[in-house]
């Protein structure tokens, strides 16, 4: 499946994925005689690897209508874990969902000190950055950015907000939860 079109792979790996114990294959000409006998399909190892590559190959889809550069499947034996994370991840953060994830720590670039929160409270905080993804020796970038909203923050060091200036770091914790809400947002044109 390696460097072919996801949309061109997708059908027969779907196919496969949704065998059931009992079905079988045989090869046939169309409108005539099989050539082969049934193949009886009773390998669950085999239909969970291609349930597995049907989500990947879904996520490579959702990536495809978000960027006008070519995806391509990689070659999922060579490519990093962590991007193989990032693809699915990016696929189903493109199809809509939400993703709920705990945080620990955040760094914030301080722009304008004038518009820094009150260190007597916590507070929510929202970033935005540009979404990419590593195919092989590729990076894809993608029309969208991803969204994180941490829901309550706390800063590490009250002090440093007092004597912040531009281009100064502020950490942040999380305050009474730790959760982040993840999602991915239109890029606005201009």
């Amino acid at each position: 499946m390696t460097d072919k079109a996801p949309a061109d792979v997708l059908p027969a790996i779907r196919m496969a994925a949704d065998f059931m114990d009992g079905n079988g294959l045989r090869l046939a000409v169309r409108g005539g005689r099989p050539v082969t006998s049934a193949w009886e399909v009773a390998d669950s190892a085999v239909r969970a690897n291609a349930q597995w590559h049907v989500t990947l190959l879904e996520a490579l889809l959702a990536i495809q209508r978000h960027t006008y550069q070519r995806v391509t499947i990689p070659d999922v034996e060579a490519i990093p874990a962590s991007d193989l994370e990032n693809i699915l991840r990016t696929g189903r953060l493109l199809r809509g969902e939400r993703i709920e994830a705990p945080w620990t720590e955040v760094t914030l670039t301080v722009v304008t000190p004038e518009n820094l929160p009150s260190v007597d409270a916590e507070f929510s905080l929202i970033s935005e950055w540009p979404i990419a993804v590593q195919l092989g020796d590729r990076e894809i970038t993608i029309t969208a950015k991803r969204r994180v909203l941490y829901q309550a923050v706390r800063v590490v060091d009250p002090t440093m907000v007092d004597c912040a200036g531009p281009g100064d770091t502020i950490r942040l914790l999380p305050g009474s939860t730790d959760q982040a809400v993840i999602v991915a947002v239109p890029v606005e044109p201009g």
